[in-house]
């Protein structure tokens, strides 16, 4: 870690929530402090390499436990410190190499397997552990070929600084909001999004804002029953 460089962030996040709390008192709709918050209690934990060794090492466990194959890099514990941070090199190439087809004839590679396998790796984290990694960008997740994976490659995840625990409460609640997406359950959505906390303006839940927001939500993560059975649903 770069000298200095946890007091600099620090000087940040301070001001930021500083800026945060103007800007709600000037304008109540653009109230940013929860983020600013958030991003205050997460971050001294980020700058700490011995958090981020531990949550590492309990990912780690936690998917070879389960059988995913997704690869989560082992830590030398006698070279980290708060400071310094030494775990196994991997020879990995950009996940994003899977959007390539090129790449996956040449190689082998069934993009859909792989992808499905990181998505099961972090459904057993967030819902059978209760630890996820809440940094999974690109550059963060890298690609190793293996003929004897499934779908011919396993997904590397690193930078395990940022990461969220979320309480038995919210695992449920989690579940159901993809449950009322899969279902075309709007009332169920909005019910469930109340009970995790988020507050809703009840004069803007207009019906087609509602259907507006689920559709758009289901075009992430995709229909999970058939053509017939969401026109079904939406219907009822």
């Amino acid at each position: 870690q770069h000298d200095g460089v946890d007091r600099i962030f620090l000087e940040d996040i301070a001001t930021l929530t500083t800026v945060a709390e103007q800007v709600a008192y000037w304008a109540p709709d653009l109230d940013f402090r929860k983020f600013a918050e958030e991003w205050r209690d997460s971050l001294p934990r980020e700058l700490d390499f011995c958090h981020e060794m531990t949550a590492l090492e309990r990912a780690g466990n936690k998917l070879r436990e389960a059988g995913n194959s997704c690869i989560v890099p082992r830590v030398h514990k006698d070279l980290c410190g708060t400071h310094v941070f030494v775990m196994e090199f991997i020879q990995g190439g950009p996940i994003l190499d899977l959007g390539k087809a090129e790449f996956c004839e040449s190689n082998g590679v069934d993009k859909h397997r792989v992808l499905t396998e990181l998505l099961h790796a972090f459904g057993i984290m967030a819902f059978k552990d209760g630890m996820f990694h809440a940094d999974p960008h690109a550059g963060n997740v890298r690609l190793v070929l293996d003929p004897t994976a499934p779908g011919g490659a396993k997904p590397v995840l690193l930078d395990w600084g940022l990461i969220r625990e979320i309480t038995d409460a919210e695992r449920l609640g989690l579940a159901k909001v993809f449950h009322s997406l899969a279902n075309f359950d709007i009332a169920g959505l909005f019910d469930v999004l109340e009970s995790l906390g988020f507050s809703l303006r009840q004069e803007l839940l207009n019906d087609d804002l509602k259907r507006d927001l689920i559709e758009k939500a289901r075009g992430v993560v995709k229909d999970t029953i058939n053509r017939h059975k969401t026109r079904e649903n939406a219907r009822e």
